[in-house]
């Protein structure tokens, strides 16, 4: 059993986010603050029809099922993938499908208005394979449509405590701006949304968001907040969650 199909076995967002956090206060807070950043930024329509790559349990998938028309999620573990069928029918989500997928070519017909990939690309520490993935994911892009990345930059590679061995890839920034250009994807946007630094600057609320202590309803108005005070940061940190934000062109 790979490394991703055991931490499928967590079945919560353990999976895909920190398998360290038991409790499941910063997992939430990081699943609220990618989604936000997607909804503020991502310009979703429900008319747009979505891919996620490197869908895991399907938090992702699931959640863009109620903001576009229809969405396929897919992952190369198949662990994974059956953990997200089960989410979606726990879900009730109908308008989404999940495949798995073993590279390198993705088998689509159709070409998709969006697609998004959120902390997949530092999974793949190969970088001929890094290259190809994400000039895969332009091809099956409609011209005009719009890719969503959300990575983990650093200009090392710094080891966290909590990174598995020989599993995760810090790059630097530019890394991704070389690569979108060469797969034919003009960057738009690119917003900081995480660092070191605590939530909105604000060490108290920091303390109540990953202490469970705000309601679930208000993450995502505090996370648009935090989002707005890094957006404005001039300071650099040695590593940034950023989104970036790309058209095909």
């Amino acid at each position: 059993m790979n490394y991703w199909d055991q931490q499928a076995e967590h079945g919560d967002l353990r999976a895909v986010i920190d398998h360290n956090d038991k409790v499941g206060h910063k997992n939430a807070w990081i699943d609220c603050l990618t989604k936000t950043a997607l909804s503020v930024h991502g310009s979703l329509s429900r008319n747009d029809s979505a891919l996620d790559f490197g869908c895991g349990i399907g938090r992702i998938t699931i959640w863009l099922g109620t903001h576009v028309r229809d969405v396929v999620g897919v992952d190369t573990s198949e662990r994974m993938i059956e953990r997200a069928r089960a989410n979606a029918q726990e879900a009730g989500a109908s308008a989404i499908r999940f495949a798995a997928f073993d590279g390198p070519t993705l088998q689509f017909d159709q070409v998709f208005d969006v697609v998004t990939s959120v902390y997949v690309m530092e999974c793949i520490s190969d970088n001929p394979a890094f290259n190809r993935t994400i000039s895969e994911l332009s091809r099956v892009t409609r011209k005009g449509g719009r890719v969503l990345f959300i990575e983990r930059t650093a200009e090392a590679n710094p080891e966290e405590a909590w990174m598995p061995k020989g599993v995760i890839l810090r790059r630097p920034i530019a890394e991704y701006y070389q690569a979108f250009l060469s797969a034919g994807l003009r960057c738009t946007k690119t917003i900081p949304i995480r660092d070191p630094g605590v939530i909105c600057n604000s060490p108290r609320l920091n303390r109540m968001v990953l202490r469970g202590w705000i309601p679930k309803v208000a993450l995502p108005f505090v996370a648009r907040a935090h989002i707005g005070v890094k957006s404005r940061q001039t300071h650099m940190s040695e590593w940034v969650d950023h989104l970036f934000v790309c058209e095909k062109v």
